[in-house]
């Protein structure tokens, strides 16, 4: 986010300076901050998380659609929840992407989600870092996997056996 700030805070420094600066996507540019800022804050308890999502996609400017309904199970729910948050943010803030694709599958034993965007593929692949990072070790204390590709553009999977999520609540 203070990287991204940056770059905004520079942008508009030289459109002041110089007027032929492009004034539109200096503003889309705030856009996405305030979109990142806003997936950044602790949302009302009595919201669900996947409107609040939604709703700072679309301040984004970023469609999401959703394919599958999220798992009953709290954990599980609210893991896919952040996995989402972090997507959103990386979608917008390293890809420039316009839709977010979340598609939730599920077997027996087995709830999986995997997001998907319409932007940029990473040029160097991913080095996990802050977001990914901890949305990994999260998914492992609770038993499930987590994937990340970027071969074909850029995807994240997260699975998790139900059984397992028992054991670790």
């Amino acid at each position: 986010i203070h990287s991204e700030f940056g770059k905004a805070l520079l942008s508009t420094r030289r459109y002041l300076q110089d007027e032929e600066a492009d004034a539109e996507e200096i503003l889309n540019e705030w856009k996405r901050n305030i979109a990142m800022l806003r997936m950044k804050t602790v949302a009302p308890r009595d919201e669900d998380p996947m409107s609040i999502l939604m709703k700072v996609a679309s301040a984004a400017g970023i469609t999401v659609e959703l394919c599958g309904d999220m798992p009953e199970e709290e954990s599980i729910r609210q893991l896919f929840f952040e996995a989402a948050s972090e997507a959103l943010t990386n979608a917008v803030a390293h890809a420039g992407a316009t839709c977010l694709h979340i598609e939730v599958m599920r077997e027996a034993e087995c709830v999986s989600v995997r997001f998907t965007n319409d932007g940029m593929p990473p040029p160097d692949g991913i080095t996990e870092g802050g977001g990914l990072g901890e949305l990994r070790q999260k998914t492992e204390r609770i038993g499930g996997e987590m994937q990340v590709e970027t071969a074909n553009g850029f995807a994240l999977t997260l699975s998790v056996l139900r059984k397992e999520v028992n054991r670790f609540v």
